[in-house]
């Protein structure tokens, strides 16, 4: 899920999946054993992993299929956040530093915040301190109306 590694674009969905296989894997042993009071076994958890590989290459062509692009996805983890902070404004630094290795350099905040700003989600606003300007993000109030 790294940067430039083979899930990458697919890191939200890649991150849950170890969680899914260990349902498929409980789901298996259900059926096979009509219970749940025994531990699972190899031969079953090594078949939920095996179904789980299966699932990585449908949900690259799934989302592919989508378009969902690499900007809408990182677009949509800055509105979660800001949605869960509850943000009425915020700076491109803090968001950033929130990310971490989503956004490893400020650059990569431009195109998923110019997204955001393209749909009044955002506004940006230059804010001078005196040193370097920086930018301070407001949020549209209704976008904050609508996710209450």
């Amino acid at each position: 899920m790294a940067a430039g590694k083979d899930l990458h674009e697919l890191a939200d969905w890649a991150g849950k999946l170890h969680g899914n296989v260990a349902r498929i894997a409980a789901l298996l042993h259900i059926v096979e054993n009509d219970s749940i009071d025994r531990t699972i076994g190899i031969e079953t958890t090594q078949r939920a992993i095996k179904l789980g590989t299966l699932l990585i290459e449908h949900a690259k062509k799934a989302f592919s299929e989508m378009g969902i692009s690499e900007t809408y996805r990182k677009a949509a983890r800055v509105c979660k956040w800001i949605q869960d902070n509850k943000f009425t404004e915020f700076t491109r630094q803090s968001c950033q530093k929130n990310f971490g290795t989503l956004f490893p350099t400020s650059n990569e905040l431009d195109a998923p915040l110019k997204m955001l700003e393209s749909h009044n989600i955002i506004r940006c606003n230059k804010v001078d301190t005196g040193g370097r300007p920086s930018n301070l993000y407001n949020v549209n109030p209704q976008f904050l109306e609508m996710v209450k």
